[in-house]
């Protein structure tokens, strides 16, 4: 996988500690945290949650990749890739976007490379989402 990636508005990069307060702006944020898996983060126990992202190479089977997502320089979000299976050629996409950035299409222009890159590069025959049932837009990248 050969960073940054560049799409017709968004360029995505490898997570640097240098978006360390862009990531707890994310996931430190009530509104934003609410579909996920877990509480919002403080500055505390966002650290460990962080320190998993600052590797952006194709996941091993069982791991994830995620990737800052930006548009015009400035970071709006996170997408990711888990590579689920290698038997069952088997892969899930992730994306997380700030409140402000929603609803301008960046995580499903997103979500489509890295749909792009479990095909091309993990040889994925499935790719899967999950969202909360509540989460409109999300559903809305899914479709």
């Amino acid at each position: 996988m050969e960073l940054p990636i560049r799409t017709a508005r968004l360029t995505l990069r490898a997570i640097t500690p240098d978006d360390f307060d862009d990531h707890l702006a994310l996931y430190g944020d009530p509104a934003v945290v609410r579909y996920l898996y877990d509480q919002p983060h403080d500055r505390d126990t966002v650290v460990p949650h962080f320190e998993r992202r600052l590797v952006a190479e194709l996941p091993d089977e069982g791991q994830w990749v995620n990737l800052a997502v930006e548009h015009e320089g400035r970071f709006v979000g996170e997408v990711g890739l888990c590579f689920v299976s290698r038997a069952h050629r088997q892969c899930e996409l992730g994306y997380v976007m700030l409140p402000d950035a929603s609803g301008n299409g960046y995580a499903t222009e997103a979500a489509a490379v890295m749909l792009g890159l479990c095909f091309t590069e993990l040889n994925a025959h499935r790719v899967i989402g999950r969202l909360d049932a509540r989460n409109a837009g999300s559903a809305g990248v899914l479709e």
